[in-house]
């Protein structure tokens, strides 16, 4: 059944389909790309939001690429199992590092409100504010294009889909500069409090 779909849409079988694929092929791996990403997006919003199964089925499909000179599948089903094991165990990455980053955020939180000295509301208010200028000074200072995906991502709440479309690049690219500007901003930020605050209204 599978083999009459491709039959029907391409012009070569499964077995020559898996061989181009194996050779890297870019018009096969993006019919497969096509193919199988809405199915793999659904899945892996099971268990992780939408914008996060996006991002991870487009991870799969990086690595998928990039393994493929050391990796052969032999039938479509083999290929399906890879994709569909691949997008299950990055959810379960991305759940388990969801986890430790808020038992570190709390933990950092707990101490820093413990050895901080009570403050009135406008004090506090003023400090709050100028942590969020200083973290909005840091994003303008970042390379344009992690800029302009962190802002359409972080800070317009547009989709993976949405960004790579608007800014006429790959998604694979979109999720390579988010985190590009993660790294980058968490290098620059020397007070730990600025990432944090940064992670709370943003990420």
């Amino acid at each position: 059944m599978e083999e009459r779909i491709l039959q029907i849409n391409q012009s070569y079988n499964e077995q020559e389909l898996l061989s181009r694929l194996a050779a890297r092929d870019e018009k096969v791996f993006r019919y497969c790309y096509d193919r199988f990403y809405a199915p793999l997006v659904y899945f892996a919003n099971d268990y992780i939001s939408l914008e996060e199964a996006e991002d991870v089925v487009v991870t799969v499909f990086t690595r998928l690429w990039q393994s493929l000179g050391n990796r052969e599948f032999t039938t479509l089903i083999t290929l399906k199992n890879f994709l569909y094991v691949s997008t299950r165990n990055a959810c379960l990455d991305v759940i388990k590092l969801k986890s430790r980053q808020r038992t570190r955020e709390k933990e950092a939180f707990d101490a820093w409100y413990e050895a901080a000295e009570p403050e009135p509301a406008s004090h506090l208010a003023m400090y709050e504010a100028e942590l969020l200028n200083r973290i909005y000074e840091a994003i303008a200072q970042l390379p344009p294009k992690c800029r302009d995906v962190f802002t359409m991502s972080y800070l317009q709440g547009k989709s993976t889909q949405e960004i790579a479309a608007a800014l006429q690049i790959t998604p694979s690219t979109v999720f390579n500069q988010k985190a590009r500007a993660i790294q980058l901003l968490k290098l620059s930020f020397v007070d730990k409090n600025l990432f944090l605050l940064l992670f709370y209204y943003f990420l």
